[in-house]
């Protein structure tokens, strides 16, 4: 005999009522299954990744700082790009177009020849050309402060870090601090590029870093960069010495507020006995 048929049609409501509260328990006790499963995971999460997160920040942030010199104040950050240095970052483009059209230029003076001839006679002066071909000129930052905390880097690093940049046409190390934001900067755009590669391919050598970790190097450069022109664009005109002046004042500041803070928990702190 079929379940519906053992009910009576007067005992129907109270078998749907109590079907119906049994699935709301169900359901209640699945969700609450699954928030202590969020919980634990955000918990674990936040255990591991957290505390690997912030050394990974500061070691991208201590790798852009060491190429601009290792500086600790705002006024020592080395100047934005001149309109002429921006202007030489197309190198690459100018280059090819000269390359393009001298190819062209030969293979018209060998229209007599047969292909095979043309081919290699392109070929020979394409290997000529890659020969004669030289990087812009890369000019490095004065190093102007220390840094403390990590590893050093290497010169072998820094050499490959300069040719990068000296590839993408960036001729010195820094960012055009006055641009609204990074990607309307075909500056900061290129050198954020390089250095939040390099400086992942340089932690790896001390930490573990996943390719899911690796993808967050460009965020973290963004954020400290973003951070960093608001700092830089509002000391523009104040000169260092009212700067220094200013932090030593706000310093001051903040330990007085700090001693007023302990003072006053010790006053109002229950009596012991």
């Amino acid at each position: 005999m079929s379940t519906s048929a053992q009910i009576a049609p007067k005992d129907e409501p109270k078998f749907l009522v109590e079907r119906g509260r049994l699935a709301r328990a169900q359901a209640e006790e699945g969700k609450g299954k699954k928030r202590e499963e969020r919980r634990a995971r955000v918990m674990a999460h936040r255990k591991t990744s957290v505390q690997h997160f912030e050394p990974y920040s500061r070691g991208v942030q201590y790798f852009i700082k060491y190429f601009l010199g290792a500086p600790t104040k705002p006024h020592e950050y080395p100047k934005k790009p001149t309109d002429t240095e921006k202007e030489s970052q197309y190198w690459v483009e100018r280059r090819s177009q000269q390359i393009l059209k001298q190819l062209d230029e030969l293979r018209r003076a060998l229209s007599n020849k047969t292909m095979a001839e043309q081919d290699y006679f392109i070929a020979r002066a394409k290997t000529e050309i890659r020969k004669r071909i030289q990087l812009p000129p890369f000019t490095s930052v004065a190093k102007v402060g220390d840094l403390r905390g990590h590893r050093p880097i290497s010169l072998q690093i820094r050499g490959d870090v300069e040719r990068e940049l000296a590839l993408k046409g960036i001729c010195r190390m820094t960012f055009d601090w006055t641009a609204p934001r990074v990607e309307e900067s075909a500056w900061n755009t290129a050198v954020v590029e390089v250095m939040a590669r390099k400086s992942v391919d340089w932690l790896r050598l001390s930490m573990e870093i996943s390719s899911d970790e690796a993808m967050q190097a460009p965020a973290i450069v963004h954020r400290w960069l973003d951070g960093k022109c608001r700092e830089i664009t509002q000391i523009q005109g104040t000169p260092k010495e009212t700067y220094e002046i200013e932090q030593r004042k706000k310093l001051v500041n903040a330990q007085f507020a700090r001693w007023r803070k302990k003072v006053s928990l010790f006053i109002h702190s229950p009596a012991d006995g």
